[in-house]
């Protein structure tokens, strides 16, 4: 009796303790269906997001709908010629290393792991529009493909990068780009994703 007493008392013991160690984590993953198939607007949540599908190609164009300059050319604001100069000229912008990696790491941390996991390989474009005056991101653009794993990420995943680079991005514009109606930067990046957080010590799930 006091030997079966003994192990249940050490069963009790040591259950939550392993469970301490081996929490389980839960996180969102991409949706099951294709989200951005068509050309549709997304009202959410107090925010509207415009979808443009090219029928042809199957090419994405994911914006805020209060975006103005989507489409526009970029120009010389005195002139109205259009800017056709290479973007990697220090005139433009100045080129700042810790803003590049902020920028990343925002897109990095608006995915799960869940999610970077089942995206693989495939990178996504994301586009940022400067003020030319502050250097500070007025709009932000996504690009890929109906097939691709980016057209079944939900719509807040966008969300968020949208409103962090907007908070906390901004580059000094050059002397040609101060001259410019806006100012774009563009990339292609594989999300690492960010792992959730773990429950509270010695909760079980």
């Amino acid at each position: 009796m006091k030997r079966l007493l003994l192990i249940t008392l050490l069963i009790g013991y040591i259950y939550p303790c392993v469970a301490q160690d081996k929490p389980i984590r839960t996180e969102e993953s991409l949706e099951g269906t294709v989200i951005y198939k068509k050309t549709t607007t997304f009202e959410v949540d107090g925010y509207t997001y415009q979808c443009d599908v090219d029928d042809g190609s199957q090419f994405v164009t994911l914006y805020n709908k209060e975006n103005k300059l989507t489409y526009k050319d970029i120009v010389y604001k005195a002139t109205g010629k259009i800017y056709i100069g290479s973007w990697n000229e220090k005139k433009v912008i100045e080129y700042n290393s810790s803003m590049s990696k902020q920028a990343d790491f925002i897109v990095d941390e608006a995915f799960t792991k869940a999610m970077a996991d089942e995206i693989g390989k495939t990178e996504l474009m994301i586009t940022m529009l400067l003020s030319p005056n502050t250097g500070e991101v007025m709009e932000v653009n996504f690009n890929f493909f109906t097939f691709e794993p980016y057209a079944r990420v939900p719509l807040h995943v966008y969300r968020e990068i949208e409103v962090k680079l907007k908070e906390q991005i901004h580059f000094k514009p050059g002397e040609v780009g101060k001259q410019l109606n806006y100012i774009m930067l563009s990339w292609r990046q594989k999300p690492q994703g960010k792992l959730p957080p773990l429950p509270p010590p010695g909760s079980l799930m």
